[in-house]
């Protein structure tokens, strides 16, 4: 039999419940601007009464219980946090690269002779060089005076060339500059949600929220820190900007994450990243994470002390390891140096064919600045790097021979230091006692440490993806993987580069090639191989760029031949003793302005355009264009995406004035009605104790 008061707690508990409606209701209200902020509602049920072991059932006796609040619980769609966090993704990838191709598009403006300053474009330099070259052909030119001009005039176009190739570097300079902030602020996030995991999981104990689960416990998800959990789906918010994410809520309250396919954060353990560039191609980009021994696709191996294994940190460990290798604070140096733990390298492919970074800001970084477009493809896909693996094994043979005879001085300590880095981007370090290490990445491939046996690794390069062919190189010392290679063929910085090499290679190839037959009268056999003079080889060149295709604009200067005579294109025998004038040289010259020519990098990456020196200077331009033009048209679409889909969940998991105040005015009526429930239940007691068995009495 229920208690004759059953009725009062059942309104007193309903009047307490009421009240906390309305504190839900005001704490809504009160943070309806608050960034990351998600509506809270308190979840009421029924008080059901159960009977022996049968279930739960209504009791007549017992019915009637009232209600009860089971915990305040937040609004959130995750369909549309998915979404969201997705298109954000999306949407930050295109709008790196519309930026920086903005800039590039900035640069080769001016290529056109129709640009705001028509007289320094660069078809106005090469039209002036054209120009030159046709006064210079007539028969009543004065041959000196044009001669300087004609010279003068190819100096200008170097100048110009020169300057591009200067300004894609300040783009490329600004873009590794923007992904380090960029990195720096991933792992404040990290640190941030390892922080946030031990709050999460502290608060879940102390609030109560928990249930045993065989020897462990689980927390109600539903429930629980709520502002917390805001917190953390905000940083989640942020951290998809950068990249491809995934999170699960563990049994524990905790947040796993995961980045770029790889786990970074486990309870309060967290990775750390660093960006890592190697010479001598400063086009090649990428990132590097600590990473942990995984029993399975989200659990970490641990230790005795449940820390997983390897790569995982807590902000404690991050300390001791700052204070110990004497980082001054600098986490990228240490991941990069590999002194955190095991560290990989998500700048390619996995086995399936798929970017680890597949999206974000950190992808259209990592496009805009390694990107080479067609120049990135077949043919001779690795030939390059097979080059610089061959030229340092010979470097790191030399150096161990001098090790291991005592012969190597600091100076030549020092050259190969730059060498190797700029061979291969090797590290050659020496301890407190002199022994010298060289490593790649993270691993060495010359251990000096017995100078009397120095051990060399031999470096090659090979696509470990065969015979898949995904797009992945890799540098190997001895077999091991010491640098991954992530070719990459979105058309970024290095693609408009590029199309400026091919511009320099073609001009000196097709300018050197009408004098290739001509003997140079200045060139002396007889000389010593030390004399200066020496330069002056067979055949005669015009235009110079190295050997280096890759900074053939950087380097492209008129040769020293035609500096010291600017005659030699008009006779270039020396044989002309009448100084009568000799335009056939210059008529075939002149032919290379009006002629389709094909534009290459010597290694069988053709450009898909044929054209003369003063139109093809404008089809970069036209490149350039076009791809903005595509990019800012999917900006568009993806923004318009987003901003429904951040419509959609704004809907859902925003506090809305009205549904509030509509809350506000039930849970008061609600409140109101209890009241004068708790008085007519009052009055009938009343009734009962001080009335019932009066009557006759009086």
């Amino acid at each position: 039999m229920a208690s004759s008061f059953l009725g009062l707690y059942v309104q007193r508990d309903a009047l307490l419940i009421a009240q906390k409606a309305l504190d839900i209701t005001g704490n809504n209200i009160s943070n309806i601007d608050t960034a990351g902020y998600s509506r809270q509602r308190v979840d009421i049920v029924s008080v059901s009464n159960a009977r022996n072991t049968l279930g739960y059932n209504t009791s007549i006796p017992l019915a009637g219980q009232g209600a009860e609040a089971v915990g305040v619980a937040q609004i959130r769609n995750r369909l549309l946090d998915r979404k969201v966090r997705m298109y954000s993704s999306d949407l930050c990838d295109v709008g790196v690269k519309t930026n920086v191709l903005g800039d590039i598009e900035d640069i080769f403006d001016s290529i056109e002779a129709d640009s705001s300053d028509v007289e320094s474009s660069f078809s106005a330099i090469v039209n002036k060089l054209k120009s030159a070259l046709q006064s210079y052909a007539t028969d009543n030119a004065d041959r000196t005076e044009m001669a300087n001009i004609t010279k003068n005039s190819a100096e200008s176009l170097v100048q110009a060339v020169r300057n591009y190739a200067l300004k894609l570097d300040d783009i490329s300079e600004q873009n590794l500059s923007d992904t380090k902030i960029t990195v720096d602020r991933i792992n404040a996030i990290f640190a941030e949600m390892g922080n946030l995991n031990k709050q999460i999981k502290d608060s879940y104990i102390s609030m109560g929220y928990f249930t045993n689960d065989q020897s462990n416990y689980k927390v109600l998800n539903e429930y629980g820190p709520l502002e917390l959990k805001d917190n953390m789906n905000s940083l989640l918010d942020e951290l998809a900007q950068y990249g491809n994410i995934d999170f699960r809520e563990e049994s524990d309250g905790t947040f796993s994450v995961k980045f770029a396919d790889q786990l970074v954060v486990s309870e309060k353990y967290y990775a750390q990243m660093a960006v890592t560039e190697y010479d001598p191609r400063p086009t090649e980009l990428g990132f590097t994470v600590t990473k942990a021994t995984m029993k399975n696709e989200w659990e970490p191996v641990t230790d005795e002390r449940g820390k997983p294994v390897d790569g995982l940190y807590s902000k404690d460990e991050w300390y001791d390891l700052n204070v110990e290798n004497n980082a001054g604070g600098d986490v990228q140096s240490m991941v990069r140096e590999g002194l955190a733990g095991t560290t990989f390298d998500f700048s390619g492919k996995n086995a399936n064919g798929k970017h680890y970074l597949d999206t974000g800001t950190l992808r259209g970084m990592l496009d805009m600045y390694n990107g080479r477009g067609i120049f990135a493809g077949e043919p001779n896909k690795y030939g390059a790097y097979v080059q610089e693996a061959d030229e340092a094994n010979k470097l790191l043979n030399e150096l161990a021979a001098k090790i291991a005879d005592g012969s190597l001085d600091s100076d030549e300590i020092d050259k190969y230091k730059s060498d190797l880095k700029d061979v291969i981007g090797a590290r050659l370090v020496t301890d407190e006692n002199g022994a010298i290490t060289v490593k790649i990445g993270n691993t060495v491939v010359l251990d000096g440490t017995d100078p009397t046996a120095p051990v060399v690794k031999k470096l090659d390069v090979i696509n470990p993806d065969a015979p898949k062919d995904l797009g992945n190189a890799a540098v190997t010392a001895d077999g091991e993987i010491a640098r991954t290679i992530a070719l990459n063929d979105y058309r970024g910085i290095e693609n408009y580069r590029d199309l400026l090499n091919s511009f320099v290679k073609t001009i000196t190839d097709e300018f050197n090639g009408v004098y290739s037959q001509v003997p140079n009268p200045d060139f002396d056999p007889e000389l010593p191989e030390s004399d200066t003079n020496k330069r002056y080889m067979d055949p005669i060149k015009l235009f110079e760029f190295g050997d280096d295709f890759r900074h053939a604009a950087a380097n492209f200067r008129v040769s020293q031949e035609w500096i010291d005579n600017p005659e030699i294109i008009a006779n270039p025998s020396g044989q002309n003793e009448y100084e009568e004038l000799d335009n056939t040289y210059i008529h075939k010259l002149l032919a290379f302005f009006t002629n389709n020519l094909t534009y290459d990098d010597g290694m069988g990456h053709t450009i898909k355009t044929e054209r003369p020196f003063d139109k093809f200077v404008s089809y970069i331009n036209e490149e350039v264009g076009t791809q903005k033009e595509a990019e800012d048209g999917v900006y568009e679409a993806t923004d318009i995406v987003l901003a429904g889909v951040e419509d959609d969940r704004s809907a859902v998991m925003d506090v809305s004035m009205n549904e509030e105040g509509v809350n506000m005015m039930n849970y008061q009526k609600w409140y109101n009605a209890i009241s004068r429930m708790i008085s007519t239940i009052d009055e009938a007691l009343d009734k009962l104790i001080n009335n019932t068995g009066l009557v006759g009495l009086r």
